[in-house]
């Protein structure tokens, strides 16, 4: 390699020391081919970047990294090569030449000179792959040839390629690719050519499967049996290894004795393990393996028989599987189990549950018969052995047994013979049905209330069947309608259903059948037998089997028709009401006892000038202001205190005017009593008080002035008797009627007399 100075001082070497090496020798090999195909595609001149490996040890890690590479391609025995078609020119990795025995350098980088290392033989096949490779045929090639090494052998490639640049019709420029040695491999499969004539008609055994393998755990050879038992044709098996299809739980102890085989310590193994098949499946087999070695004792190949026991393994599974299920349902069933001894009647076994009914502990119970632990009467004992049949059982029968303090427990028996170990034992099984009985008593002893209830209620009682026939009457429903029960009990309950009502009871009905609802309540009418309307209240409830299939209905009716009378009494006098309230000269506003507006009539809306619910839900304050809305607000707080009824006089600023008000405050109950608000009726008494203060202004002309000022008579006006007010000076005057004695004629008539009054003054907005 030709080199200038500025070159031979960045990598540290001389002129002569260049000279001798390439130039893959520096480039670092992630930047190799970047940099060959740069300078291919650059001819003699260009501009590239390229990490480079200096002899001064600089880049340390790059030139680790090389290294590293270098080395996994030379102990793989891989070689890259990378061919440029329009020059002719190729690159070759080190380990391309070195595993054929050739040093670095010494051939050159051309096309033809890996042609001429290739064995006559396989040069037009290898030619022939390139070729379709080239012309576009395939998109990428892999082709096993011969080619010679330094020592005159021929060793077995595997090349592989692909063109990764092509011209605008298709051909290739640019191919790059590897060389495997697989010499090794190739030896083996002839190695096994030439022996496979001595064990064929033993491979070919079709009971068993067998396999030749190599030393990689790759399928080299395989019968058809095996095929058929993994469910691979043999091609398919030849590109997996039988670790792949080892099932995981079974490799490493399968690879365990591989290794041991490998490393000399043992020629033969032999192991049960599970293949999966290609559909999924589990193999069950028997594995007997043995090798073939080399002269220097390296395992060459390994024999291996494999016997499908899948029928027998799934026939353990299922016994074991079995066994467990009994165990398990004999331990932990909700039933009393016990294993005896036929002959003798003494306890092999007992379950739990047998131990917490009986009280009993197991070393209490074991080795002794039941007769002898007290839980069966002697008798019961001889029923049992008389009831066994033929068929080797005891059928159901119900058996009082007593447990360890004393208690009976009422229990469903059955027996049956088992075979064991060549012996026969009984298997007993108990059912406690202690609860079902006293549930049944319980039952009947409630069906025996509810039948007295039902007869003597003082309301209507009806069971109605699911296609609404009244099966069951009682005596008070009968009178209820009209009827006798004999009667009533040939109707269905839409007969004695008012038509309007007909829907709504039909509607129920079908709600319960399906499962909507199981309980409703409800008001309907009746017809009477003589036609007028009974009123009812319903309480329906569905009656259900076990099975949760319907069976009837137990309806419950409380006459209500009084008090729908009321009802219907109530809402006419409200109806009234309501129109004495809208259609009123007064102004009527009920607030709530947030003193928020809650209703208001007509009357109400014109004074505050306001649109129909413009009012409503607006407090004193926001309606009439904070002054006046304070005012009327401290009224409704007293007289929600007090509880009384008030009436005051006050004046407005309305949107229409200042008016005169006498309003009446007064709380409002609804029909339980419980207080809702408060209610003001208000009048407009602007016109009388207008009349009054023209009146009392006349009267005022008369009075005396204030003595605290030399006002005219006519500033001087009248709030409330006795007293008025001066309005220059605001003072209160005392107004009262005053007689002087006249000589001659005695007492004068009297006259007018003011003085000044201690009362503080009244403004003229108070009432």
């Amino acid at each position: 390699m030709a080199s200038n100075p500025a070159w031979q001082k960045i990598l540290g070497y001389t002129q002569a020391e260049l000279r001798s090496k390439p130039l893959s020798d520096f480039v670092h090999p992630e930047d190799l081919t970047a940099v060959a195909q740069k300078i291919l595609a650059t001819a003699n001149q260009g501009e590239f970047t390229s990490r480079l490996r200096a002899k001064n040890g600089e880049q340390a890690e790059l030139i680790r990294s090389n290294e590293r590479s270098e080395w996994a391609m030379a102990a793989s025995s891989i070689g890259v090569w990378d061919s440029d078609l329009q020059t002719n020119l190729s690159f070759n990795s080190p380990t391309y030449f070195t595993m054929l025995g050739y040093p670095e350098g010494v051939l050159p980088a051309h096309l033809s000179t890996w042609l001429e290392l290739v064995h006559p033989d396989d040069r037009q096949k290898i030619l022939q792959s390139n070729q379709d490779c080239i012309d576009n045929r395939i998109e990428r090639f892999e082709v096993e040839f011969r080619m010679l090494s330094q020592d005159g052998t021929w060793h077995w490639i595997l090349g592989k390629g692909q063109a990764i640049q092509r011209s605008p019709e298709g051909k290739a420029l640019r191919l790059i690719g590897t060389h495997t040695d697989i010499t090794e491999r190739k030896q083996t499969e002839e190695n096994l050519r030439r022996s496979r004539e001595d064990f064929k008609g033993y491979f070919d055994i079709g009971a068993f499967g067998m396999s030749a393998t190599s030393v990689e755990k790759g399928w080299i050879e395989v019968n058809d049996r095996l095929c058929q038992m993994l469910g691979y044709t043999q091609s398919e098996l030849r590109l997996l290894t039988w670790a792949e299809l080892t099932h995981p739980d079974d490799l490493a102890s399968d690879l365990q004795l591989f290794n041991e085989t490998l490393a000399g310590k043992r020629n033969t193994y032999h192991l049960d393990k599970r293949f999966i098949r290609k559909d999924g499946g589990v193999v069950y087999t028997t594995l007997f393996v043995s090798c073939s070695r080399n002269p220097d004792g390296s395992v060459l190949y390994f024999l291996a028989t494999i016997m499908d026991i899948t029928e027998r393994k799934l026939a353990e599974i299922k016994l074991l599987e079995s066994e467990e299920k009994f165990s398990k349902a004999f331990q932990y069933a909700p039933l009393l189990f016990t294993i005896s001894d036929l002959k003798d009647g003494k306890y092999l076994d007992v379950n739990d549950e047998f131990l917490r009914i009986s009280g009993f502990s197991r070393e209490e119970v074991l080795g002794k018969t039941s007769i002898e632990v007290g839980w069966i009467l002697s008798e019961d004992r001889l029923r049992l052995t008389q009831a066994l049949n033929p068929h080797g059982n005891v059928r159901p029968m119900q058996l009082t047994l007593h447990a360890k303090d004393g208690h009976g427990v009422i229990c469903l028996y059955q027996g049956e013979l088992l075979t064991v170990n060549g012996q026969t034992r009984l298997l007993s099984i108990a059912h406690d049905i202690t609860d079902q009985k006293q549930a049944e008593i319980a039952l009947q002893n409630s069906e025996a209330n509810f039948r007295t209830i039902f007869e003597k209620a003082a309301s209507g009682y009806l069971q109605v069947s699911t296609e609404g026939k009244l099966t069951k009457v009682n005596a008070a429903m009968a009178d209820m309608l009209g009827y006798t029960v004999e009667e009533l009990e040939q109707l269905s309950f839409m007969d004695i259903t008012h038509p309007a009502d007909r829907g709504i009871s039909l509607k129920s009905l079908q709600s319960q059948l399906t499962g909507e609802r199981k309980t409703l309540q409800f008001e309907k009418r009746y017809l009477h037998r003589d036609g007028h309307i009974v009123w009812g209240f319903v309480s329906t409830t569905l009656v259900r089997d076990n099975l949760g299939a319907p069976l009837y209905s137990i309806t419950n009716v409380t006459d209500i028709t009084k008090r729908k009378q009321f009802e219907d009494a109530l809402g006419e006098s409200q109806a009234r009401y309501q129109m004495v309230f809208e259609n009123s000269g007064t102004a009527n506003s009920i607030f709530d006892t947030n003193f928020r507006l809650i209703l208001q009539n007509e009357a109400s809306r014109l004074r505050l000038n306001a649109k129909l619910g413009e009012a409503i839900g607006k407090t004193a304050l926001e309606i009439f202001g904070p002054t006046q809305g304070a005012v009327v607000t401290e009224r409704m707080v007293h007289v929600l205190e007090t509880g009384k009824t008030d009436v005051f006089e006050t004046e407005f600023n309305l949107p229409v005017g200042k008016k005169w008000f006498r309003s009446t405050y007064q709380t409002v109950f609804d029909e339980k009593r419980n207080l809702v608000g408060i209610q003001i009726i208000s009048q407009d008494i602007s016109e009388q008080k207008k009349l009054k203060r023209k009146s009392e202004n006349r009267w005022q002309k008369k009075k005396p002035c204030c003595a605290n000022c030399t006002t005219a008579q006519k500033t001087t006006w009248r709030s409330s008797l006795p007293c008025s007010i001066c309005r220059p000076c605001m003072s209160t005057i005392h107004v009262y009627k005053k007689s002087f004695w006249k000589p001659k004629t005695g007492f004068a008539p009297w006259r007018w007399s003011t003085k000044n009054c201690m009362m503080p003054a009244i403004s003229h907005g108070s009432i």
